[in-house]
């Protein structure tokens, strides 16, 4: 039996953590609300900002593997180094109580990618992320790459698999874990929908 554990659920956890608190009753209330549908899987509709995101993925998927031309030079740009790499690979490893598993965007010889699409960007955006840690721990790939564009630019961020990699991704992850544990709904929500199967 073990939990299952993915950048997404870090990411939501984190939001939650870092934003609570700071705003009024209800927007407290909100972030809560957000924190626990994520704990119970419940499903939503994509925000304009993540479909944004799906489509600029989208593009550059059709570009490398259907042909479709795009006048978009970013999506040109990363469709350029992508191109030829194996698209949402399934990546999973059991460490202890926890099974580690993600979707790679790209993965092309000894390198991961992940494309995002964001409003704005500021150096080492996703430093915070556990996501390049989970990747290259579930594989034998030692570098992981994020291509970041708000269709304007694009940017890459750049990690290295590292001796303390797993040490500092269980230690974020057992943070994480230790926050839920502490309020009820949100550890029955968790020991009810992320247990893996």
């Amino acid at each position: 039996m073990a939990f299952l554990i993915t950048a997404s659920l870090y990411n939501a956890y984190r939001y939650y953590a870092e934003s609570s608190f700071e705003g009024t009753p209800e927007s407290d209330l909100k972030a809560r609300q957000d924190f626990l549908n994520v704990l119970n899987k419940v499903p939503v509709p994509p925000t304009e900002a993540i479909q944004k995101g799906i489509d600029f993925e989208n593009e550059i998927y059709d570009m490398t593997n259907k042909g479709v031309e795009s006048q978009d030079p970013c999506v040109r740009e990363i469709a350029e180094i992508v191109k030829g790499g194996y698209w949402q690979q399934v990546i999973k490893k059991r460490v202890g109580d926890y099974l580690l598993y993600g979707k790679a965007d790209v993965i092309k010889k000894n390198k991961i990618y992940d494309i995002k699409y964001t409003n704005h960007y500021d150096i080492g955006k996703f430093e915070g992320s556990i996501q390049h840690l989970l990747y290259m721990e579930c594989t034998p790939i030692e570098e992981f790459e994020y291509l970041v564009s708000d269709r304007k630019e694009v940017w890459s961020e750049s990690y290295f698999k590292q001796p303390n990699n797993m040490q500092i991704l269980l230690g974020k992850i057992n943070t994480m874990v230790n926050f839920i544990n502490k309020t009820p709904d949100f550890s029955q929500a968790f020991e009810r929908n992320w247990m893996a199967k």
